[in-house]
């Protein structure tokens, strides 16, 4: 969990790749939501927007490991930055 990204904070659209690496399954792509949240497996909703790969993977540890796990090492690595269109301009 050292070497995740802790520089690029999240927003609304970014899609990032989540694992357990205890799970033993293959990473699950998630997108951050409109209102900067992320639905994730076994946990449910979890805030994302302005926080970084490494503060929301720290943040969800023990919350998997409080129920699901031992010692959880979660991965989260950005995948896609979000291109959301900030509006519309209309000139007449």
């Amino acid at each position: 969990m050292e070497v995740l990204n802790d520089t690029t904070k999240l927003g609304p659209g970014d899609r990032v790749s989540f694992r357990v690496l205890e799970d033993r399954h293959e990473p699950i792509a998630l997108i951050v939501t409109d209102s900067g949240e992320m639905e994730v497996p076994l946990i449910g909703r979890v805030t994302a927007r302005d926080k970084t790969c490494k503060q929301l993977a720290f943040e969800m540890k023990p919350l998997f490991e409080k129920e699901y796990f031992v010692k959880a090492t979660v991965i989260i690595g950005l995948d896609l930055v979000g291109t959301k269109s900030r509006g519309k301009v209309y000139l007449t």
